[in-house]
């Protein structure tokens, strides 16, 4: 098993160590995300999830991806982990009800329109 989730909260399990891209798109109904241990990089992996609030961050994770969590019009806070080293275009574009990103010390990249 790669996930549990209720009707509402998504918990990728640790372990888990790549999900292909686009695999969530369009899964509107969830509104909390957390991302198990397992994932170092996150590439156009959950784009259009428009009911997404909240996403959990781990430290394992090494670089946010291209349109990563693009268009997840209703996340509001994320916070980035300092294990984090690139974060590619678009990673977070259309997020338009984002009121709050906190990047720790260790990104050297952020793309264009990130």
């Amino acid at each position: 098993m790669i996930m549990l989730w209720s009707s509402k909260v998504m918990n990728i399990l640790d372990g888990v160590t790549s999900i292909g891209s686009y695999a969530f798109t369009n899964l509107n109904s969830i509104t909390t995300l957390n991302i198990g241990s397992g994932m170092t990089i996150l590439e156009s992996t959950f784009p259009s999830m428009i009911g997404l609030t909240a996403v959990t961050i781990p430290n394992t994770i090494t670089k946010i991806g291209l349109t990563a969590f693009y268009n997840c019009y209703s996340l509001k806070t994320v916070i980035i982990p300092s294990s984090v080293k690139s974060i590619g275009q678009h990673a977070f574009g259309a997020c338009t009800s984002l009121t709050s990103i906190t990047i720790q010390n260790g990104v050297t990249n952020i793309g264009d329109h990130a």
